[in-house]
Order: C-alpha cells, then sequence, then structure tokens
C-alpha cells in the first residue's frame, strides 16, 4: 500500500504498508499496478526466497534473441534503487539476498527454483546457459558443471500447440543427444521434482559426486 504507516492483520490480509513513487505505478490496459521495478522488489520483501529469485530473475531477463513485444529487462541497479529507497523496512534484508542470488539470464521460474535450491543445499553452483558448438548445431544448457550437463523441462518451454511441442520435444530430443555423443553425462529433471525437492537432491547429489564435483 502506497503509505508509511496504518499496517496490521485482518483474517487472511497483511498490510504492509511502503511509500509508491508515481513513476512505480503504471497504467495495464486501464487498471493501475505496480512497475517491472517495484512488483518484484514488493514480492521480494515478503521473504519467500525462491519466489523473490524468480520474481527478480523474470524481470532481469535478457532474450538472446529479443522480440519486439518482449519488455526492456530491468537492471540490477534500478532494482537496487528502489529497494534503497525504502529502507530497513520489514522484509528488505530478504528482498538483498534475493538480489544477490538473481540473475539475467534464467528462461523459466523453474531455472530459478532449482538454482536457489541448490544454493540452499550447498551444492557447487553451476554455470547458466553455457553455450556449446557441435558440428553446425548451438546448444546452450541450462546448468553446467564441467563435464555434467542438468536441464531442467519446463512446459511452457515446449509450446503452446501441439505442432509446438512436437518440434521442441524432438529438438529437445537431439540437443539430448549432441551432449551425450560429446561425452557429456545429462541429468534432467521438472516440476515434480522441485515440488518434492528430495528427488531432485537425489538426482544432483550422486551425478556431483560421480564427477568428483561432491563428496560421495
Amino acid at each position: 500500500m502506497a503509505r508509511t504507516h496504518g499496517g496490521g492483520r485482518r483474517p487472511g490480509i497483511h498490510v504492509h504498508p511502503r511509500p509508491l513513487l508515481p513513476a512505480e505505478i503504471v497504467d495495464l490496459g486501464g487498471v493501475r499496478v505496480t512497475s517491472r521495478v517495484r512488483t518484484p522488489i514488493d514480492v521480494a520483501m515478503t521473504g519467500d526466497l525462491i519466489r523473490a529469485v524468480a520474481a527478480i530473475d523474470a524481470v532481469r531477463f535478457v532474450p538472446r534473441i529479443p522480440a519486439p513485444s518482449d519488455p526492456q529487462p530491468v537492471s540490477l541497479a534500478a532494482l537496487t534503487e528502489c529497494l534503497d529507497r525504502l529502507g530497513r523496512r520489514r522484509g528488505s534484508a530478504s528482498a538483498r539476498r534475493a538480489l544477490a542470488l538473481s540473475v539475467d539470464c534464467s528462461q523459466s521460474p523453474g531455472e530459478s527454483w532449482s538454482r536457489v535450491l541448490m544454493h540452499g543445499w550447498g551444492l557447487p553452483m553451476p554455470r547458466l546457459q553455457t553455450e556449446y558448438r557441435f558440428g553446425g548445431a548451438q546448444v546452450f544448457a541450462d546448468f553446467e558443471w564441467g563435464p555434467l550437463i542438468g536441464e531442467f523441462d519446463g512446459k511452457g518451454k515446449y509450446g503452446t500447440t501441439d505442432a509446438e511441442r512436437a518440434a521442441a520435444l524432438e529438438a529437445e530430443k537431439e540437443r539430448h543427444a549432441l551432449f551425450v555423443r560429446a561425452g557429456f553425462e545429462v541429468v534432467r529433471w521438472d516440476w515434480n521434482d522441485l515440488v518434492v525437492d528430495s528427488r531432485l537432491r537425489a538426482k544432483l547429489r550422486p551425478a556431483l559426486a560421480r564427477h568428483g564435483l561432491l563428496a560421495a
């Protein structure tokens, strides 16, 4: 709420008053909403690190091939300035932690969620969206630890129509085969492995250990 005091709690509602600048309120289809700079900061100040990092990653994202309809990425400096202006309010420490963990190359909330889990478990942090060229093919790994590739399989990345999904799944199979033929081990996971995160840990820890990246 755009005020500096008067917070409280009612059944089902927690009110956290924070000042809003005029530039932080925008019109979207006739509805007044907070801006792409302010919204992820408010999300981050709720204290949920996974949602916070996913929200910040989303607005920071810089697509490899931007489309005319893509929104302008929000800079880390702009997000930090917004948080600094709010001062030491409830949730500001959580938001700073999320800013520190955020990146500008996460292609889905699932990738962001995965990265927060890895960080929380103390696993070696991977390189992200590493580019490889196999013959004439250019491919990118979601997560890379040298000889180990991690791939998050989210429904959204496969398109919205049957034709798009079929083409994307075929391309994904070929990409997987390229990594395997080049000598990489590929570990894949999906939303179910994030919801029951012990499943993701059970996939990653042995794979990292096999390559000497983590004590068995």
